[in-house]
């Protein structure tokens, strides 16, 4: 896909050259014919093609940063030691296919559940070792269990910009309570920086954050011990 990508992407540069040029050189001729001065509207055409794929590079970097510095990072509200002292007993009989058949709308290769407030759950039939969630807001994530879930929101603080910022929350979905927040911070469009909708040239920048899967390798591991005993 790569090689493929490569001829594709210097061609897209090459063709969009020979515009550029073709553009300028009728700018500065309008400019000729009107008595007005080639070389300034040459400049100012050069500018303009350039801005057209690269007018948000400043802003998004910006706000990247901006986004690193204000929003990333992690909290922990509850450690799980502590959960377990409040809910004695209930966490070793946590499993990721304790599955509310009741509410199961769809059965195949991939089963598929919607429970009362609209959240969709789709699990393997057979032997699901991975439960991924949709809510109504637009959130989305791992069930682990029947007791916790992975919730994510991504959010753009600009609309337009690359940048996305990703809220993960570790929850108990019995009570709704949050016991960690990981927060982290994304401006990436792919291997060559090129968003292939607009053909815009973007800064690929470093994530920077935290998620709340380092906290989660415990009760992931328990989940899939009681599966199916």
């Amino acid at each position: 896909m790569g090689i493929v990508l490569v001829p594709m992407f210097l061609a897209a540069v090459i063709l969009y050259l020979l515009v550029s040029m073709i553009l300028i050189n009728l700018a500065k001729r309008f400019a000729s014919k009107y008595d007005l001065n080639p070389k300034y509207w040459g400049r100012a055409g050069w500018l303009v093609m350039l801005l057209i794929p690269f007018w948000d590079w400043l802003p998004t970097i910006a706000v990247h940063h901006y986004a690193c510095a204000t929003q990333a990072g992690f909290w922990n509200y509850k450690t799980l030691d502590l959960w377990k002292r409040e809910n004695p007993g209930v966490f070793e009989t946590l499993a990721v296919d304790h599955l509310p058949s009741e509410y199961r709308v769809k059965s195949g290769f991939i089963d598929e559940y919607v429970l009362p407030d609209g959240t969709v759950l789709k699990a393997e039939h057979n032997r699901p070792t991975s439960v991924n969630l949709k809510r109504p807001d637009g959130s989305y994530g791992k069930r682990l269990n029947e007791r916790f879930s992975v919730i994510t929101y991504a959010k753009q603080p600009i609309p337009g910009l690359v940048t996305t910022v990703y809220t993960n929350l570790l929850m108990d979905t019995e009570t709704n309570e949050i016991l960690a927040k990981g927060v982290n911070v994304e401006s990436r469009t792919g291997n060559f920086s090129v968003d292939p909708k607009t053909a815009r040239f973007l800064p690929s920048l470093k994530s920077c954050g935290s998620d709340v899967w380092n906290v989660t390798r415990e009760i992931r591991n328990m989940s899939l011990r009681n599966a199916r005993k």
